[in-house]
């Protein structure tokens, strides 16, 4: 099972911030085999250079390139041969080269790790495209069997291309292949958990960006990217009407979650009509304006 760089307080960084990952240089994979293995054994010699460290293996940044690697075995400093050509489901975790003792490198994804507690307030107002790119990163893993570990710590926020990123897929058997709800999953990842009026608050635009996004119509998000599976809309929902304030008409609900599954229908319909496309575009706008009304 691979798990990419995993949450690491670095002893390095100073107050406890969030730590900053964004360097360049030449790229490492263009160098001979034995000149990439020199690169990475000065990284694992320097305990500065450790990102992230779990239950797998530690991972090194190597300094002036983008990529990093995690070190799983006790001998760091064999690495044979370095394959490029790694297998699509190792793409997911964004493993770029493997090594003949099977240490990992990936690339560098620019930004911060997530947390519970005090996320940046523009990531639940992020553009829908940033939540359809995260969800379509998500749905794209469980074709091959990954499954997104559902952490905050787990999703790198990038504040200059206003991006979300998921960082840690798995093969554990405890995920239902089944049942498969990647809004529910986000949703809770991005959550701000602080028993607030504040965290409230921005937990309603999180579930509001997320109805927004599976409704938008079809030349901007492809359902064929993420599949919309209903019993995950119906979570999400259920998530959402506990943050409603009280007194919140039930009806405004109920109108809303029939709505939803109306577009969901339509959407999912593969006979295409110029009445059709009428009918959602009018349905999503009037959805779009009770999910405002109710969340925002």
């Amino acid at each position: 099972m691979i798990s990419p760089i995993l949450s690491f307080q670095n002893p390095y960084f100073q107050n406890n911030r969030q730590c900053q990952i964004a360097f360049q240089g030449r790229d490492l994979l263009k160098l001979t085999p034995l000149g990439i293995t020199r690169k990475v054994r000065c990284a694992v010699r320097d305990v500065a250079n450790v990102i992230g460290s779990g239950g797998e293996g530690v991972v090194y940044k190597i300094p002036k390139t983008d990529y990093c690697v995690k070190i799983t075995g006790e001998d760091i400093f064999y690495f044979g041969n370095w394959n490029m050509n790694v297998p699509i489901s190792e793409k997911v975790n964004h493993v770029v080269a493997i090594s003949d003792n099977g240490t990992r490198m990936m690339k560098i994804i620019n930004g911060e790790h997530l947390n519970y507690f005090n996320n940046p307030e523009e990531v639940y107002n992020l553009p829908i495209e940033s939540y359809a790119e995260i969800l379509k990163q998500i749905a794209n893993a469980k074709k091959y069997g990954k499954f997104f570990d559902v952490s905050p710590q787990n999703i790198i926020y990038d504040s200059q291309k206003k991006s979300l990123t998921a960082i840690d897929f798995t093969e554990k058997d405890f995920f239902d292949y089944d049942k498969f709800l990647p809004l529910s999953l986000l949703f809770k990842a991005l959550q701000d958990a602080t028993p607030t009026i504040s965290a409230l608050k921005k937990n309603r635009h999180l579930i509001a960006r997320l109805l927004q996004t599976i409704i938008e119509p079809l030349s901007k998000v492809e359902a064929k990217e993420f599949p919309i599976y209903h019993d995950d809309v119906d979570l999400l929902l259920s998530y959402g009407m506990k943050m409603l304030p009280q007194g919140t008409s039930a009806k405004k609900f109920k109108d809303l979650k029939k709505n939803i599954f109306e577009i969901l229908k339509l959407k999912e319909d593969k006979i295409q009509s110029a009445e059709k496309e009428m009918l959602l575009a009018k349905k999503i706008k009037t959805v779009q304006r009770q999910i405002d009304k109710l969340f925002c």
